[in-house]
């Protein structure tokens, strides 16, 4: 039968009488999450997670990404072990990048298993107010508008892989910009406008 789930047998011994065999096997989760959260604080990413338990826990790391895709771990702590009590933990990220940060947490068990914890999307931008899309999911194409201070800048469309599908030139003065996505093959892309000392990205879906 193998291990996880319940089960329910019954046997008739005869018209009077019966006699039920029952077996569970129940798994205790190692963590359970009460809150992930995260917010920007003087240009730095705060990060806060709280439980409401744990089990055989070893550690907490927090992993940090810029396209949702890729993770790198940025800290670590440690786990509370054994706990029945809620137990908040939080952390400080100096390094958030300009545009999207995404922001997950992954807690490792004492025999090394592991599991992750929501996504955490914190937008930052030091140069105003960020570019915006639509629509999204699109079909054949996509309207950008601009911060006004993009001029002179290139906008560039990724693929998962990382591979540029898509660029061009955005002229001095332009706020609104038309993307052709007619030839992109259905799936998730990132658009990135790339300016000096300044990048901001977005991510998108093409049906």
């Amino acid at each position: 039968f193998g291990p996880g789930g319940n089960y329910y047998f019954e046997f008739e011994i005869n018209s009077f009488s019966e006699i039920a065999l029952v077996f569970t096997n129940s798994t205790t989760l190692p963590v359970t999450w009460l809150s992930v959260t995260g917010e920007i604080n003087n240009g730095k990413s705060l990060i806060k997670w709280s439980t409401a338990s744990e089990s055989n826990t070893r550690s907490f790391t927090v992993e940090h990404s810029v396209d949702g895709l890729t993770f790198v771990a940025v800290h670590n702590t440690s786990a509370a072990g054994n706990s029945n009590s809620v137990r908040r933990y939080e952390w400080m990220h100096a390094s958030l990048k300009t545009g999207t940060n995404y922001y997950r947490i992954k807690q490792t068990d004492k025999d090394g298993r592991y599991s992750y914890s929501k996504i955490v999307v914190l937008q930052y931008w030091k140069n105003g107010m960020p570019m915006v899309l639509a629509p999204n999911p699109t079909r054949n194409q996509l309207t950008v508008w601009l911060p006004e201070s993009s001029g002179g800048s290139t906008i560039r469309i990724f693929n998962q892989l990382g591979q540029v599908m898509q660029q061009q030139q955005v002229a001095i003065g332009t706020t609104q910009l038309q993307v052709n996505t007619s030839q992109l093959q259905p799936g998730y892309y990132r658009l990135q406008l790339l300016q000096a000392g300044n990048t901001q990205s977005l991510p998108f879906i093409k049906q």
